[in-house]
């Protein structure tokens, strides 16, 4: 999970958070005075409670030690298509592609130069989370 940070969120409003412990969370306020705990969150007690609570804005309730309620951003998933090579110098890169088509057409596109130094084993999906 990662850390929820105000910057971040104020930038992609849509993404969702939750708590430490798993909970989910809706913001309601990013301003709030003082600014010391601007943010003010209902965090899920369960399917039909919420209870209130105000944080820093580094999604902190208790500045400067971790607590279970503290935020996080719920993980989104992604997925991409990347070429897999077997390079002459064992090294790994990959460019991840939107679209298996677009993957193999870099394939079909890649600098003659470069195509003795790589060879292309296969295109595959990944899927990932951040």
């Amino acid at each position: 999970m990662k850390q929820f940070n105000l910057d971040e969120y104020l930038a992609h409003p849509d993404r969702k958070v939750m708590t430490r412990d798993g909970r989910k969370a809706r913001i309601i306020c990013t301003n709030k005075k003082p600014a010391e705990y601007p943010i003010v969150v209902l965090v899920e007690d369960s399917e039909s409670t919420e209870t209130e609570y105000c944080f820093n804005k580094e999604g902190k309730l208790v500045k400067n030690k971790d607590h279970q309620l503290d935020l996080f951003f719920v993980p989104e998933k992604h997925e991409g298509w990347i070429n897999i090579y077997r390079d002459l110098f064992n090294g790994t890169h990959g460019i991840i592609f939107n679209s298996k088509e677009e993957a193999i057409r870099r394939v079909r596109e890649m600098p003659l130069e470069e195509k003795p130094l790589n060879k292309y084993l296969a295109t595959g999906k990944v899927i990932w989370e951040e």
